[in-house]
């Protein structure tokens, strides 16, 4: 509850009035928390809006208001460290799946430790491995957006005999027999909106081609796109393309109702596709990852509180309960899909996230490489995927833009 701190009282009142009250004032000068926090991520839309639901359960129990902000990427890769070196904070917490933000803002000292509110046990260490700094945990994880592998309409495999492949020569054949299928125009179907789709599934080809070695190479910068573990994956994807295995790039949502319409056979995608045109009929998923993965990338949302926010206390309070049993539960059940916490029951998720689940317990969990380094490699892998898949003809000048700036990036 905001105090007034300048209240003019006539004649002789005034002193009596300063004694009632001075006390509250200089509380609240001290910092005592107002009954809302501010919270700073980069969703938008449904996502935010759903953010804002699934927060209401918090402010149930405790009386104390969130209010979720968009905020692009520059700013907090810009605007949001300006702040922090002059010691201030326009938000009281910030959410984003950008671990490398988070691990340099630690680093730097503008974060607070949350070490004393998380249940640790509870999540895959690779999770938290993420955002530990110098032994401290500097971030809570809360959301995992998988990007498991390939969905498809259980029916339409039942109807023509298909089977989910185990090896990659198995999912070629596979392709082959979706191509043959009367009404579709390409066994897979190619999303994109700024081009994140189709990182994803690069990154699948990839991490599940060359392996998990090589792809961890890509992130920390030991290894470029020239190398030829990568050139192989890459030509591999090319040739897909060219061949018309892979459809034409549109709107990811798009793309998930072609799928459902059987245009398509598989569809790579992160593990929100019930939201498209499966809505109505989640039975209906069905999902294989990449033949013999050695693991799964994620984009990992965390929430991290900066040392100069206004409501400290009440940011604290509001991280721990994110991090909760209750809180990953309640997140599941608006957003239908995976929470960060291990314990969170699997009758809270949809079958097809439930399917999912021992990806994060049973293979190596990877971040998402784009949005892990950020910065201009994240632009310039989304953008060169996009000139790929309309013309895979000019893969040499892909991979020689790519190589130029990952390296630098990775570093970073």
């Amino acid at each position: 509850m905001r105090v007034l701190n300048h209240l003019r009282w006539p004649g002789l009142l005034v002193g009596a009035a300063l004694l009632l009250f001075l006390v509250p004032t200089e509380i609240y000068a001290r910092g005592v928390p107002e009954e809302e926090v501010t919270v700073s991520t980069q969703w938008g839309g449904d996502d935010l809006e759903d953010l804002q639901e699934w927060s209401r359960f918090y402010t149930e129990h405790s009386g104390v208001e969130v209010s979720f902000r968009s905020a692009g990427e520059e700013e907090f890769r810009s605007t949001i460290p300006l702040g922090f070196e002059a010691g201030q904070s326009a938000t009281d917490i910030l959410a984003h799946p950008w671990i490398e933000l988070h691990e340099r803002f630690a680093r730097e000292g503008h974060l607070l430790a949350l070490d004393d509110l998380i249940d640790e046990d509870q999540f895959s260490q690779a999770v938290i491995d993420h955002v530990r700094v110098d032994g401290s945990i500097y971030a809570v994880p809360y959301r995992i957006a998988l990007k498991p592998g390939f969905f498809y309409k259980q029916s339409f495999f039942e109807q023509h005999g298909l089977e989910e492949p185990q090896t990659y020569d198995e999912f070629l054949a596979l392709l082959d027999e979706i191509r043959e299928i009367p009404g579709i125009e390409h066994p897979i179907g190619s999303g994109n909106g700024d081009g994140w789709p189709l990182t994803d599934v690069t990154e699948g080809f990839i991490l599940g081609l060359a392996g998990a070695e090589v792809f961890q190479g890509l992130i920390d910068g030991t290894m470029n796109f020239t190398d030829p573990e990568v050139v192989e994956v890459m030509e591999e994807v090319a040739r897909l393309i060219d061949e018309g295995y892979f459809s034409e790039a549109r709107e990811w949502q798009t793309q998930a109702e072609e799928l459902w319409n059987e245009t398509y056979g598989i569809y790579w995608n992160h593990n929100t596709i019930h939201h498209g045109g499966f809505a109505d009929s989640p039975e209906e998923i069905g999902f294989f990852p990449f033949p013999g993965t050695e693991g799964v990338t994620a984009a990992i949302t965390y929430a991290a509180i900066p040392k100069y926010a206004d409501n400290l206390e009440e940011a604290q309070n509001f991280v721990k309960w994110i991090q909760s049993q209750d809180g990953q539960t309640r997140f599941a059940e608006v957003r239908g899909e995976l929470a960060a916490r291990l314990d969170v029951s699997e009758e809270t998720y949809p079958a097809h996230i439930a399917d999912q689940q021992f990806l994060v317990e049973e293979t190596q969990l990877l971040p998402d490489l784009d949005d892990f380094i950020g910065g201009e490699f994240l632009e310039a892998f989304r953008d060169q995927l996009k000139l790929l898949w309309a013309e895979p003809g000019r893969l040499d000048e892909v991979i020689e833009n790519l190589s130029e700036v990952a390296p630098a990036a990775a570093r970073n």
